[in-house]
């Protein structure tokens, strides 16, 4: 009765923990990875402690185990020791028992998502008040913090120096989407309003990357997903136009970035690359590949091998990475890397296909599609190894896992 009570506290706990993730994320990288790593840890004490062997010997699972396992030894092997690589490419294995821990929390309470998301919208709530606060306040928000000195152009709101508002509302809105899509019918009225606040944030930000993917998003779901008639679709596109169109029109910061000084960087790259910078990026990350075609220089270790190359071929392009997820895994995991990477892309593309044929289960297609914009090739990217990216949509995976756990060993 004691051991039954004290597993009861420890779920209780557990799960306000989880409900800290939107929170710690804006605030504390380091807070927000300290959690994950706590649920990694409580992800594996639970494996054992179930006996639940069938979770890993399913057939994603130990693909992505080989992955983390050749990732590591690509560190071990090539980067003469270098701390950051290690680190890394070792502890990126954390993420499939998180996800597992999400997964048993999910079961233990099948609110857990619910509460979770109450808490993002009341951040996305003040986001919206604070970001359009500081837009009319000549970049000054409620905190007295002016994002125009870090960049002229850039709304910031809790994020202060870190120009990353757009990026954490349009992850989280996705996440948020597709929750309620598939697991709450009721709520399903919220999606749209939370979607266009996104949009509007998306916008005002700056964050062109973020705009241009929770557009997509948008035009997806309105169009495939979301079950009213045509008449509404149209009148909400319509809606979202007219919206954009008066930001726009209202800040001409905005405007200017979003529209003319993209334009500028696809001129100016021959429309072939996001802009010359991306282009720089991308040119060294395949002399690096050209040198070490097979395994590449090493997981994470494009911020350094670069330096050298730059100096050598006169183009620039030198980061903390490529910019781009196929450049980085041509150049820092070279071939054998790449069929980890297009074998992750096929299997998506697979299961997309499937499901659409089956029109009763719209539900997959969804997450999909959301992990394939998470994932996009064709845009410019964060680092893979980017904690503060991977934290947020690595949840994306745990809704696969619940959505139909039966499957353990499908492939």
């Amino acid at each position: 009765m004691l051991n039954m009570k004290y597993q009861k506290n420890i779920y209780f706990l557990n799960y306000y923990i989880f409900y800290l993730l939107p929170i710690s994320i804006i605030f504390s990288n380091f807070l927000t990875n300290l959690i994950v790593l706590y649920f990694s840890l409580f992800g594996i004490y639970q494996i054992f402690k179930n006996k639940d062997y069938i979770f890993l010997n399913n057939f994603y699972v130990r693909l992505f185990v080989f992955f983390c396992l050749f990732i590591s030894l690509n560190s071990l092997i090539f980067t003469d020791f270098d701390l950051v690589s290690l680190k890394s490419s070792f502890l990126f294995i954390r993420y499939i028992f998180f996800i597992y821990a999400i997964y048993i929390l999910y079961k233990n309470n099948k609110k857990i998502f619910e509460n979770f998301f109450i808490v993002y919208l009341v951040i996305l709530s003040f986001l919206f008040i604070d970001s359009n606060y500081q837009l009319l306040n000549n970049g000054t928000n409620l905190f007295h913090f002016n994002s125009y000195t870090i960049q002229t152009q850039r709304i910031s709101s809790l994020f202060f120096e870190e120009l990353i508002l757009g990026s954490y509302v349009q992850k989280f809105s996705i996440l948020f989407t597709c929750y309620y899509y598939i697991f709450n019918n009721k709520s399903k009225f919220i999606i749209p309003i939370v979607l266009i606040i996104t949009l509007e944030i998306c916008l005002i930000s700056g964050e062109r990357l973020a705009l241009f993917t929770i557009i997509i998003f948008c035009l997806i779901y309105f169009f495939l997903f979301m079950k009213t008639s045509i008449f509404y679709k149209t009148t909400s596109i319509f809606f979202i136009s007219i919206l954009i169109t008066t930001l726009l029109s209202i800040s001409p910061n905005t405007k200017s970035r979003v529209i003319y000084d993209t334009l500028d960087s696809l001129k100016s790259s021959n429309f072939t690359y996001y802009s010359p910078g991306h282009k720089k990026h991308f040119d060294l990350a395949m002399k690096l590949f050209s040198d070490k075609p097979i395994t590449g220089h090493g997981s994470n270790k494009f911020r350094k091998t670069c330096e050298d190359y730059q100096n050598k071929y006169q183009i620039g392009g030198c980061s903390t990475h490529p910019h781009n997820l196929i450049a980085q895994f041509l150049s820092e995991k070279g071939i054998v890397g790449i069929l980890f990477l297009l074998t992750f892309y096929l299997l998506i593309i697979k299961y997309i296909i499937r499901d659409i044929t089956n029109k009763d289960a719209n539900s997959l297609s969804l997450l999909l599609i959301s992990i394939l914009l998470f994932y996009n090739p064709f845009f410019p990217s964060a680092n893979f190894y980017n904690s503060w990216v991977n934290n947020i949509i690595i949840i994306v995976f745990s809704y696969l896992i619940i959505l139909n756990p039966q499957r353990a060993n499908d492939r």
